[in-house]
């Protein structure tokens, strides 16, 4: 069977079938309207606003002190004879999250608190488990991840390599004994990070919108508009602008794609974890999100627009292969 015809079922299946077992977990529990409000609310509020405080509160890097508070500052005669006094005291938060761990728990520790909150809000609200937003049988299937995760590793070393051969002299080797001392941290907290993301977005998201509308369209675009515009507050945003915005829209998307096609997220999964982890451990680029991550390789320059081309040209090989295997 022709790679063309494989990818055709695939999107025929995606857009002309309306029944989805992934979807139907719903009636496993409550579906009220709102009680799909009150819970999109509430871990959307840990999930997108969380995020935004510790940014803002750590973005500070000084705060002012009046000279009650402190007794070593200079005087400043403002006129006849009164003396005034003002100290800037420049407190650099992030200096007590110095090492890259500790900045990861810093950055992401909303991500536990958002899969505590999914479970109270399908225990409570929607009285169905948490496994109903995990796959069609209510299972995590193992075997589904590792092809999701290996295929994803295995694509993106071969890429690595093809662009290491077009542009050798952009890459150098910065790998440093430290980089196992992280490993592990690293895997774990990426892995709830990831496993967060997508039982919201592939799962609570994607069931919600499938519930109400049962119309594939909206279960693509819906989860993954809210799935870009959470990462606008990356650092490729501020350098690539909307073809950052749009490469997370296009991800997204097509973690939806897998999603119904599988009727489960475990591929997923795999795919986001092997992305996360290959880019915060093997090769690092300026501007990435987790830069500060010790990898093996680093990228010194973004080529954006052969990066996009070849990420979805990775794409569809990645749908190729791992639909072929699932038939």
């Amino acid at each position: 069977m022709s790679r063309t015809k494989v990818c055709g079922q695939a999107l025929s299946r995606i857009f002309m079938t309306r029944k989805n077992a992934f979807l139907d977990q719903v009636k496993k529990g409550e579906s009220s309207w709102w009680r799909y409000l009150l819970g999109l609310e509430m871990v959307s509020t840990v999930s997108v606003l969380l995020p935004l405080v510790i940014l803002l509160l750590f973005n500070i890097t000084s705060t002012s002190f009046s000279d009650a508070e402190l007794n070593n500052c200079e005087n400043r005669e403002i006129s006849d004879g009164h003396f005034t006094s003002n100290c800037v005291v420049t407190v650099d938060v992030l200096s007590y999250f110095s090492s890259p761990v500790s900045q990861l728990i810093l950055f992401f520790s909303m991500f536990p608190l958002t899969i505590l909150l999914l479970w109270l809000v399908l225990r409570l609200i929607h009285q169905r488990t948490l496994s109903t937003i995990i796959s069609w049988n209510g299972t995590f299937r193992w075997k589904r991840f590792l092809i999701g995760m290996g295929t994803m590793f295995l694509l993106m070393s071969l890429f690595l390599a093809l662009s290491y051969f077009i542009f050798p002299n952009n890459f150098e080797l910065v790998w440093e004994g430290k980089w196992l001392f992280y490993l592990i941290p690293v895997i774990v907290i990426l892995t709830i990070q990831v496993t967060a993301e997508e039982l919201f977005f592939r799962g609570y998201v994607t069931q919600t919108v499938g519930y109400f509308t049962r119309n594939n369209i909206f279960i693509l675009v819906v989860p993954s508009l809210l799935f870009a515009s959470i990462h606008g507050f990356n650092p490729e945003y501020q350098s690539w602008g909307w073809i950052a915005i749009l490469t997370y829209f296009i991800i997204g998307v097509f973690l939806s794609i897998i999603t119904l096609l599988d009727q489960g997220i475990e591929i997923a999964i795999g795919f986001h974890l092997a992305n996360n982890l290959f880019s915060g451990l093997v090769l690092t680029y300026p501007n990435s999100a987790i830069d500060f991550l010790p990898a093996i390789v680093r990228q010194k320059e973004v080529f954006i627009v052969y990066e996009s081309l070849t990420f979805i040209v990775l794409l569809i090989l990645f749908l190729i292969i791992v639909y072929r295997q699932r038939r």
